[in-house]
């Protein structure tokens, strides 16, 4: 094993963030390992269960105040997806499937992303060599193409609702712009509002980011090998960024399966980020240099990983509230990895997937679980049991998206194997 692919799933340096008088979070211990204020009783409503007989080669679910409604691309076993829908979901099924696009052509979709806001939804894609976004209203639905992106040099395309209408946010391969990500500002019926503006710069590559309304935040990899930065700005109302704040230093690629873009949950006062934090040491317990890890490896010693997660507060105004906090002290070759945040039952809730380090692949399955657990918006205690949801069946449970919807909350995932995956969903309520 290359100490590259060893130096894919742990990081090693923090920094600390600034403190703030207002609304301070003790930092004295993990999360997980410290004080509780139980006030939810959550149980798993339905077990995560495999879809029977379809392909869904992406799928997002969100919740547009009403409604829980998942986006999904559907397909016939291995082949291209065949069309593109949204489907309504209530406790005695899905209702008011919308068709938003169909095959035309052998591998000429390709479901982007999907976003909400109150009675209504958008969701980008590719169309043959197009870029288009659907826009549905709550009464209609229009397809706008978006001019001067093409689907062959498109990537890491994320759409989020504003006040004023949706953000795009994407990276072009065309060679036409400089590396890095761009925003381009659409109005509340998709339209461009205006050519797309600088977004993060990254000259480097391998670029991960999550959007918030009024935030985003990200991670870029440095000069040298392995090298990764998290970093958090506000965002204006012109998409311009605010002042960047460095969250993490590490030595960090990507994950083995999972990607190492931080997340974003947009808070009244404030936003709310997780991202992973992680180490690589020896088995005698020191630490691996990346200059001359490599060849000790090949002389026989062992490397032990683990990896956990790491929860940071900003303000409105996008300053850091009180030293980030991590959820959990790390276990030897275990990875807590994709974070996903959401306002639940007046609550922080936050799900993640945890699994066995995989330090080598070659045929490898992941074998990771799900687990969840809901935290006081305020001083971030648990206020509620860690529930785990489990699969029975042979592979991991990985890119999860989830969207709550009064007391449940409804999952889906993909069931991930080698190099193919299969979806599932589950539930949670939380009383």
């Amino acid at each position: 094993m290359s100490l590259g692919r060893a130096f894919s799933t742990f990081g090693l340096a923090v920094i600390s963030l600034g403190c703030a008088a207002e609304d301070e979070v003790p930092n004295d211990g993990p999360i997980l390992g410290g004080p509780t204020a139980i006030r939810h009783r959550c149980q798993v409503q339905q077990p995560v269960l495999r879809v029977p007989e379809v392909t869904w080669p992406a799928f997002h679910l969100s919740s547009d105040g009403d409604r829980r409604l998942l986006a999904r691309s559907e397909a016939e076993g291995f082949s291209p997806a065949s069309r593109i829908v949204v489907a309504t979901q209530t406790p005695l099924g899905e209702t008011d499937l919308q068709i938003v696009a169909e095959n035309s052509a052998p591998g000429s979709l390709d479901l982007l992303d999907f976003a909400t806001r109150p009675g209504g939804w958008a969701l980008v894609y590719t169309r043959e060599q197009a870029v288009e976004v659907a826009v549905h209203d709550g009464t209609k639905m229009e397809v706008v193409p978006i001019p001067d992106l093409a689907a062959w040099s498109i990537s890491s395309a994320q759409l989020e609702a504003h006040e004023q209408g949706w953000w795009l946010a994407f990276q072009d391969a065309s060679g036409t712009r400089a590396p890095g990500a761009y925003l381009l500002s659409l109005d509340p019926g998709g339209q461009p509002r205006s050519a797309p503006v600088p977004l993060i710069s990254s000259a480097e590559g391998n670029l991960s980011y999550t959007l918030a309304p009024r935030a985003v935040a990200w991670s870029r990899r440095g000069a040298a090998d392995g090298d990764r930065s998290f970093f958090f700005a506000p965002l204006g109302a012109d998409g311009l960024i605010g002042p960047t704040h460095k969250i993490q230093d590490s030595w960090f690629w990507e994950l083995t399966f999972s990607g190492s873009a931080p997340q974003i949950l947009a808070l009244p006062s404030g936003h709310l980020v997780a991202f992973p934090e992680s180490e690589l040491r020896w088995e005698d317990g020191s630490p691996v240099d990346p200059v001359t890890g490599e060849e000790e490896a090949k002389q026989g010693r062992k490397y032990v990983a683990r990896t956990t997660l790491r929860l940071a507060r900003f303000d409105a105004e996008g300053q850091p509230v009180s030293p980030s906090r991590v959820l959990m002290n790390p276990e030897p070759h275990r990875e807590q990895v994709s974070p996903r945040l959401f306002n639940f039952a007046g609550e922080l809730g936050l799900i993640w997937s945890t699994g066995s380090v995989i330090y080598g692949c070659a045929g490898c399955v992941p074998d990771h679980d799900l687990r969840f657990v809901l935290l006081d918006p305020h001083d971030l205690t648990p206020a509620s049991e860690v529930l785990a949801l489990p699969y029975e069946g042979t592979g991991g449970l990985l890119r999860l998206t989830a969207a709550p919807m009064g007391s449940e909350l409804g999952m889906a995932v993909h069931i991930t194997h080698h190099v193919s995956s299969e979806p599932a969903t589950a539930t949670i309520r939380c009383d």
